[in-house]
C-alpha cells in the first residue's frame, strides 16, 4: 500500500500499474512512483511545487523523502515516528516548524536542508543523531534556533556553506571524531574556536579564508595540502 495525497481536502486515489509500481497522478502534473519490489523505496517531489496538497501518508517502509517548495502543510501533518527506516530526508525551500519537528528522525543517516528556515524551533542538536553520516545545512538560516548543537559524534561529511549561525555563535567539534570533508564557504559564524577533529580531509573555506591563519591543521595529518 504505497500511500494517500490529500488535496484541497480530498483524498486522491492510487492507480496500480504493471511491474510492480503505483503511480499516482495528482493535479499540476505531481507525479510519485514506488517500485514495490526495490530494496531502496524512495520518493522525489522535491521539483514539484507542492502548494495545496494537505497530506501525504507514505509507505511505512520508505527511506528516502524529497520534498520541495509549498510542503509546510505537508510536513506539518506528518508523523514521522512512523517511518523507522527513513534514512534520507531532503527538504528545499520550506520552513520548518514546531519545537520538537526532529525528535521522530534520530534513525537518519543523511539529512539535507537547502534554504530552509525555521519558525519556533527551539532546539536542533546533531549529537542526539548517532547515525548521521551527511548533513548539508546549505543557504539556510539557523540564527533564531536556541539550542544549536553540530557537533554530531559520527557525520562524515559537514556542508555548512551559506549557512547563518549568527556572528557569536561558534563552530566546535569536540565530540566528532569522524570528519572528513567541511564546508565553511560565506558561513555566518564564530570561528575562532574552531578546531579541526584529527579525522578531516579536506576544508572549504571561500570567503572565509582570513580565518585558515586562526585554525590549526598539524594535527590533521591525513589532509590533502
Amino acid at each position: 500500500d504505497f500511500s494517500r495525497i490529500v488535496w484541497n481536502g480530498q483524498c486522491i486515489k492510487k492507480t496500480p500499474f504493471k511491474q510492480n509500481r503505483l503511480l499516482l497522478n495528482v493535479p499540476l502534473g505531481l507525479q510519485a512512483v514506488q517500485f514495490e519490489e526495490s530494496k531502496e523505496i524512495v520518493i522525489d517531489l522535491s521539483s514539484q511545487n507542492m502548494e495545496g496538497i494537505e497530506q501525504v501518508i507514505f509507505n511505512e517502509n520508505i527511506n528516502e523523502i524529497h520534498l520541495g517548495p509549498g510542503s509546510q502543510s505537508i510536513l506539518e501533518n506528518m508523523d514521522f515516528s512512523k517511518y523507522k527506516n527513513l534514512r534520507s530526508l531532503y527538504l528545499k525551500e520550506v520552513e520548518l516548524k514546531g519545537a520538537n519537528f526532529f525528535d521522530d528522525l534520530k534513525n537518519l543517516e543523511q539529512l539535507l536542508l537547502n534554504k530552509v528556515t525555521f519558525s519556533d524551533v527551539s532546539r536542533f542538536v546533531l549529537s542526539d543523531f548517532e547515525n548521521l553520516k551527511r548533513v548539508d545545512l546549505g543557504n539556510s538560516d539557523l540564527s533564531g534556533i536556541e539550542v544549536l548543537d553540530l557537533d554530531a559524534p559520527n557525520v562524515e561529511q559537514l556542508g555548512l556553506d551559506l549557512v547563518v549561525l549568527g556572528q557569536n555563535r561558534a563552530v566546535v567539534f569536540e565530540k566528532n571524531k569522524k570528519l572528513k570533508h567541511l564546508n565553511l564557504c560565506y558561513v555566518t559564524a564564530d570561528l575562532t574556536r574552531l578546531r579541526m577533529p584529527d579525522s578531516l580531509l579536506e576544508i572549504h573555506l571561500q570567503q572565509n579564508d582570513n580565518f585558515s591563519s586562526l585554525i590549526r591543521f598539524d594535527n590533521c595529518r591525513q589532509m590533502k595540502k
